[in-house]
């Protein structure tokens, strides 16, 4: 243990990743920080509250690491490495295979919505969270059928749909999941209806809106959130010790990156890069780390395109 103290007090106080490597040099853990020498030191000098933590740092036996220039770098790379590496330790972006889609039914003898793994037609995601998705979805039933306006009663049990009503409130259902206005316009609406039962003392129901509320709101920045990384191409210009480094956003993938660059030389540079294959599952994770950078940054750190 007093000798990865040391390793780590040696480690560059700059952004980047580290390996953790037990004793038959396997990778069993990869991490991020802005900070390397004070992330990786703190594995070493305290009690963690994860056990799973503590197990962890029993079994390190070597430590590994890679300088990057920004903290999105080594985000982005961490992603990559644990996506490709699949480390025993982490959790998250290793599992994406197991991520879901929501589909909206078309046969009213069955359930109006199933979760299904892989894209198929009038479905949406993909969600990271099988079951909280469901426990989304199954909360809808409870207030089918939707009307075109977005009026809806609660129903304590769900309620079996005769064919012309489900294929209406299918309808209703593929504008709702196909436009973050829509599904605004049903949260307000749920949000109206939660008040009026709360007013009346039936706060059960209530409660019930509420949380469908919450789940809907997930459901709709998973869905929508990105949509500016996608619909335009960006540059970012990040501040680093050294000046500056440029990074050209292509369908939410950096495509291209270089240090202190003229700016027109590097968009002419950029403009022909191909976006590395990624399906969409993997490509979601990397989205979300540059949509959480992204509103990190100042505005003139942004260069729409």
């Amino acid at each position: 243990m007093e000798n990865l103290k040391k390793k780590a007090k040696e480690l560059p106080s700059a952004p980047g990743i580290y390996k953790f490597l037990d004793k038959d040099k396997n990778i069993i853990y990869i991490g991020k920080s802005k900070n390397l020498k004070q992330r990786v030191s703190s594995y070493f000098h305290k009690k963690h509250k994860w056990e799973k933590v503590n197990k962890m740092v029993h079994l390190i036996n070597s430590i590994e690491h890679e300088v990057c220039d920004t903290h999105l770098e080594a985000r982005l790379l961490e992603c990559q490495l644990i996506k490709s590496i699949k480390p025993w330790f982490n959790s998250q972006y290793k599992n994406d295979r197991g991520y879901v889609y929501v589909k909206i039914g078309d046969n009213y003898r069955y359930k109006p919505f199933s979760i299904v793994s892989s894209r198929v037609d009038d479905s949406f995601g993909p969600f990271r969270r099988r079951y909280s998705l469901n426990e989304t979805m199954e909360r809808m039933r409870h207030i089918f059928p939707i009307c075109d306006n977005y009026q809806f009663s609660y129903n304590i049990l769900p309620i079996d749909m005769d064919k012309d009503t489900f294929d209406r409130n299918r309808q209703t259902l593929l504008k709702i999941f196909g436009s973050a206005k829509e599904m605004e316009k049903l949260i307000l609406a749920i949000t109206n209806k939660m008040q009026f039962y709360s007013n009346d003392m039936q706060y059960e129901i209530a409660a019930n809106l509420r949380n469908l509320k919450d789940g809907l709101s997930i459901i709709n920045k998973v869905l929508y959130s990105h949509e500016d990384i996608l619909s335009k191409d960006i540059i970012l210009k990040i501040p680093i010790n050294s000046g500056y480094k440029l990074f050209y956003v292509k369908s939410g993938l950096v495509v291209n990156c270089g240090n202190n660059k003229d700016l027109n030389d590097f968009l002419a540079d950029s403009k022909d890069k191909k976006t590395e294959f990624c399906d969409e599952k993997s490509r979601m994770d990397f989205r979300d780390i540059l949509l959480s950078e992204l509103n990190t940054l100042s505005e003139e750190c942004i260069i729409y395109v």
